[in-house]
């Protein structure tokens, strides 16, 4: 999900213009905020299957009990100030539960950082290269939708790498 959601946090006007249309562009900020939120799911998606691996899975019960305890309010809260200000929570709580989240899962099943990190390397590093590209093609020309169908296309290009190197079993 890494090196969509930098994808989409960059290119969401774009994308949200040209396949809603212009009444909808309203939505870029929101959409960003969400996607912020997203990223953060590369880094704990498997905590659940890790936890159920060495019988533990309660763990995750607990601590997605204790984060809707502290959540709720918080969008509670935000729900009244608008939908950009809850969208931030959402981003906010993500980015603050998701090293928790890692912490509880090193502790309880007994590894190390750098060998969880081990685990992260080609995805992360798949995403610096395309933040670079982005970042290079975006630098060399005036913004386009031109520019905007290139990126599309080096992304695409890099799940094409993905689906052949890496997670065509999936």
């Amino acid at each position: 999900t890494l090196p969509s959601s930098i994808y989409l946090f960059f290119h969401s006007e774009d994308l949200i213009l040209l396949l809603l249309g212009d009444k909808w562009g309203i939505i870029t900020e929101i959409f960003s905020y969400l996607v912020i939120g997203v990223m953060t799911a590369t880094f704990v998606t498997l905590n659940v299957e890790m936890y159920k691996a060495v019988g533990k899975a309660e763990v995750m019960t607990r601590f997605m009990l204790i984060r809707a305890l502290v959540s709720i309010p918080v969008y509670y809260y935000t729900a009244t100030m608008g939908v950009v200000a809850l969208a931030m929570a959402r981003a906010g709580l993500a980015l603050f539960f998701s090293p928790i989240n890692i912490m509880i899962l090193l502790r309880t099943v007994g590894l190390s950082f750098s060998n969880y990190m081990q685990n992260l390397k080609k995805p992360v590093i798949i995403s610096l290269f395309l933040l670079a590209m982005l970042f290079l093609v975006d630098g060399l020309v005036e913004y386009t939708h031109v520019v905007f169908i290139i990126d599309s296309v080096i992304m695409l290009f890099i799940y094409m790498y993905l689906y052949v190197t890496e997670y065509r079993y999936l």
